[in-house]
């Protein structure tokens, strides 16, 4: 979590995954990682980048009881610029009784699944998994016992929060050992879009001179629907209203040259689904 202060017996263990609803619009040109040591009044340097990715993962090196901090800068093929809060990390020789190598969440379907990975257990007892809709508040929604309670070997855990809310939702980990004794993960958002479009299929697809799409809604909506190019660029705008269960729309798109395009749904302005077809 951006802004997030933890304490690790290991090297600093760095991952960056950009996602953008606006892909493959708004695709990510070049992640750099920046660091620098707390109190020391120098800038921060670059530690390393790649180019034409969305994901970026490196292993730092450092030393016992040292401290570092690390940001992201991320710059898009449309020239924009997303800089990341900073992270800070301390390494201590100190070895607890769970360490704890990766946490995260992400949407699936009407859910959040979380997914976390110890990278050894001693005297482990179980897990608390937290939630909180503001990132202050947390209250226990599930717990789960250490598989091994003693291990060296990475052992993986995931849990299903059934009922999280639009938008960002927090989670933390309250890791206990066999002595009562416990300590929090770091804390890690997920956003959940609770889209009204349920599902949307293209039938027959490629597409020759009518495009037919079965769109299922949750509820009655004023739905508008854009038509974009492989190079990206606005072909046709097509606003319907939709009833909740599922519609059929249609379109005459004979006037369109063959290739790739994809199909975007908006609901007030916002981008709330897409899909591709051929038209061949």
């Amino acid at each position: 979590f951006m802004g997030s202060e933890f304490v690790t017996t290991d090297n600093s263990s760095i991952a960056v995954s950009v996602i953008d609803p606006d892909a493959p619009l708004d695709n990510t040109n070049k992640i750099e990682i920046f660091y620098g040591i707390p109190g020391s009044l120098n800038n921060a340097q670059l530690l390393l980048s790649n180019t034409n990715n969305n994901e970026l993962s490196y292993t730092h090196v450092t030393a016992i009881n040292s401290s570092y901090y690390y940001f992201a800068k991320i710059t898009q093929t449309d020239g924009d610029i997303i800089w990341t809060s900073p992270i800070w990390v301390t390494r201590t020789a100190v070895a607890l009784p769970i360490l704890l190598a990766r946490f995260t969440g992400s949407q699936v379907s009407e859910h959040i699944k979380l997914n976390w990975t110890t990278a050894q257990e001693t005297n482990a007892g179980y897990f608390d998994i937290e939630y909180s809709p503001d990132g202050n508040h947390f209250e226990k929604i599930g717990m789960q016992y250490s598989r091994y309670q003693n291990t060296n070997s990475a052992t993986n855990y995931d849990f299903v929060h059934a009922s999280p809310i639009k938008g960002i939702n927090f989670y933390r980990l309250k890791q206990f050992d066999l002595d009562g004794k416990y300590r929090y993960s770091n804390i890690i958002p997920v956003m959940f879009n609770q889209s009204v479009v349920k599902a949307i299929k293209i039938n027959p697809n490629p597409v020759h001179h009518i495009l037919n799409m079965l769109i299922t809604i949750s509820e009655n909506a004023a739905i508008l629907c854009k038509i974009y190019n492989a190079e990206g660029r606005e072909v046709k705008a097509l606003p319907v209203t939709l009833y909740a269960g599922t519609n059929q729309v249609t379109t005459d798109v004979s006037a369109l040259a063959t290739g790739n395009y994809i199909v975007v749904l908006f609901k007030n302005n916002e981008r709330i689904v897409e899909t591709k077809f051929i038209r061949q």
